[in-house]
């Protein structure tokens, strides 16, 4: 009786080198997991009310409009503002989905400002401006696709 051989697994072997990460002087030590922004959104991690102020310093929506975002009202969105408590879940979820949103745009339409003038002008396939889709999680994937549409040069 023959024996027969197992064939042997393809593995891949990684390089005998040490990947390094290399930090412009002065930039803060990020450990793994432990970044705001790392744990946020992931498994129901709320994001803490300091990061959300500073995404929201980069995207220029009003306190109005986020309170209809986030469906908060207006007097409670200016009183947890205020406060130091963290963005629930499916809060932290959204802006973390409008802050992409944001970045993708800059980098389609080269600047903030011109990102959020398209934003404001209402755009044929929607019927309305893109920011009156940020309301349901579905408007916010649309306005993502179109973007992607735009990058790619895709006609809707």
């Amino acid at each position: 009786m023959a024996k027969h051989k197992t064939p042997t697994a393809n593995v891949a072997s990684e390089p005998a080198a040490e990947y390094i990460r290399i930090r412009p002087k002065g930039a803060a030590r990020a450990v793994r997991g432990h970044h705001p922004l790392a744990r946020a959104g992931a498994g129901g991690h709320p994001l803490p009310m300091r990061e959300f102020k500073r995404i929201a310093k980069s995207i220029p929506l009003s306190m109005e409009v986020w309170s209809g975002v986030l469906h908060v009202p207006l007097v409670r969105w200016k009183r947890r503002l205020a406060g130091t408590a963290a963005l629930q879940p499916l809060e932290t979820d959204r802006v973390l989905h409008i802050h992409e949103l944001y970045r993708m745009g800059e980098k389609i339409f080269g600047s903030a400002p011109a990102m959020a003038r398209w934003m404001e002008h209402p755009h044929w396939l929607f019927g309305k401006a893109p920011l009156a889709m940020l309301t349901s999680q579905q408007g916010i994937e649309e306005v993502m696709a179109e973007i992607g549409r735009i990058e790619h040069g895709i006609p809707a």
